[in-house]
């Protein structure tokens, strides 16, 4: 199914299930796509143990985004990607993780992002901000990694 056509509900449904990417970003970005001339912002995340098919929900977000940038550019369109690495936040706790797995997660993440420190939520919202903005216009199909150095680590 190719997104810039006048796509179907259901249809985007079924594709958004059959590719794992059901994370309701990919459906709600497919619907966006009635707004010429949009930026649309698809988020991801690198995996971790146990998460593998979480990071093959956001490998497919990745992969929307290259090729949604070809099919959409024609309609002024641009379509980027963010990719946050080990950000500080409560979804650990939101998990129902023990106080024993938060620090043991906290200690994976900071073992395996140079930077030996989390992000913060403000720091992935400036780069969505800059990825948003009219200074990013010549910018689509790529992914922005926010992960202190994680993805070439």
């Amino acid at each position: 199914m190719n997104v810039s056509s006048a796509a179907s509900r259901p249809a985007t449904d079924r594709v958004v299930a059959i590719t794992g990417a059901g994370t309701g970003i990919g459906r709600a970005t497919a619907h966006a796509f009635a707004a010429e001339g949009a930026t649309v912002l698809v988020i991801g995340r690198r995996g971790r143990p146990g998460g593998s098919v979480y990071a093959a929900t956001k490998m497919a977000m990745e992969l929307f985004t290259r090729t949604w940038a070809v099919e959409l550019a024609p309609r002024g369109i641009r379509v980027v990607a963010v990719a946050p690495g080990a950000i500080g936040t409560p979804i650990g706790k939101h998990q129902g993780l023990t106080p024993e797995q938060l620090a043991a997660l906290r200690e994976w993440q900071l073992a395996h992002t140079p930077m030996r420190r989390r992000g913060t939520p403000e720091e992935v919202a400036r780069s969505i901000t800059y990825l948003a903005s009219p200074d990013a216009s010549f910018i689509t199909g790529a992914v922005l990694p926010v992960d202190g150095g994680a993805v070439v680590a």
